[in-house]
C-alpha cells in the first residue's frame, strides 16, 4: 500500500490564518511544558484550557491536513501532540512557539 503525501499548505485565507496564529500565541501563555517527540512536539497545558485547546487543534487539523494533532486529558493536565512530515517542521515550530533543536 502506498501512502499518499499531503502537501504542506494551509487552506485558510490570510486574515483567518493570522487570527488563528494569534489564538495559538494566546494559548501558549498557559503552556506548562514543551517536549520534543518523534516527528514533532508535545505541549502540556493546565486542564482548564482543554476546551479551547481541543477547538483550536480541531480547526488547525482541518486547515493543515499534513499535521496530526492529538489532544489527551490526564489527571492533572491536557497534552497536545503535534506531528507531521519533516517538511512541516517550521509549521510545528510556529504552533509550538519555538525553533526545533
Amino acid at each position: 500500500m502506498t501512502r499518499r503525501r499531503i502537501p504542506v499548505a494551509c487552506d485558510l485565507p490570510e486574515p483567518d490564518s493570522v487570527r488563528q496564529a494569534l489564538e495559538w500565541s494566546d494559548l501558549r501563555r498557559y503552556l506548562l511544558r514543551r517536549r520534543p517527540i518523534e516527528a514533532g512536539v508535545e505541549l502540556t497545558f493546565p486542564a482548564e484550557v482543554e476546551g479551547v485547546l481541543r477547538d483550536l487543534a480541531r480547526r488547525e487539523a482541518e486547515c493543515c491536513r499534513f499535521l496530526s494533532l492529538t489532544v489527551a486529558q490526564t489527571d492533572r493536565d491536557v497534552r497536545l501532540e503535534i506531528t507531521g512530515p519533516p517538511e512541516a517542521a517550521v509549521v510545528i515550530e510556529l504552533l509550538a512557539g519555538y525553533p526545533a533543536a
